[in-house]
């Protein structure tokens, strides 16, 4: 009988514990995070970058984007990801062409926008290798293998920012993450469906 009294007892501290957890309290990305860290905000990924230049072919700089900058796709509450203010900001948007809404949880149409930049992500990936462009040709061949893998990741990468100054990444459920100068990438959090499809997780 004790036992179970202890274990009921263990359950509620566990329950009591996860109440006292404010889920919308202000957090700081830590000064000490190395490059490719990150950090979480519902259903997207913070990643500490060294900076665009290392994917330059990918990405556009965005001239005028409007602040605060919505940084995930859509117009669900749970999709208002947002950066504050443009002091001290640089954007960078992936070179893609855009999904449509209804597609947004769609990987393969995701995988299709990324198409775009396959004449890049094969001079990237023979690059990378050091094969070339007869020897890329071959399906088994590692440079195609490479950009296989580069239109995955970047099927579930949003937008990179050059920050000079600290400034706030809000949202309405998930609370504020502060960001101290730096590079930093969005990344989409993804599932395997039942079907063993891979999606999209939304909010």
């Amino acid at each position: 009988m004790s036992a179970t009294l202890t274990i009921e007892r263990a359950l509620k501290n566990v329950d009591e514990a996860v109440e006292r957890v404010l889920n919308d309290q202000d957090q700081r990305f830590p000064e000490a995070a190395s490059l490719g860290d990150t950090v979480r905000q519902g259903d997207v990924y913070i990643q500490k970058i060294a900076d665009v230049t290392a994917t330059p072919v990918f990405y556009r700089k965005l001239d005028n984007p409007k602040f605060p900058y919505q940084l995930a796709p859509g117009n669900t509450k749970g999709s208002r990801h947002m950066l504050e203010h443009a002091d001290g900001v640089t954007v960078y948007a992936l070179n893609i062409k855009e999904v449509a809404p209804e597609q947004a949880e769609d990987f393969q149409a995701i995988r299709d926008s990324v198409a775009t930049l396959e004449e890049e992500m094969a001079k990237f990936s023979r690059a990378l290798t050091g094969e070339t462009e007869d020897q890329a040709r071959n399906w088994s061949s590692g440079s195609r293998r490479v950009s296989d893998e580069i239109a995955n990741v970047l099927g579930f990468c949003g937008p990179i920012f050059n920050l000079t100054k600290e400034t706030k990444i809000s949202h309405p459920e998930h609370g504020d993450w502060i960001l101290g100068p730096g590079s930093y990438r969005i990344v989409f959090q993804r599932t395997v469906d039942t079907d063993l499809q891979i999606r999209r997780v939304f909010d």
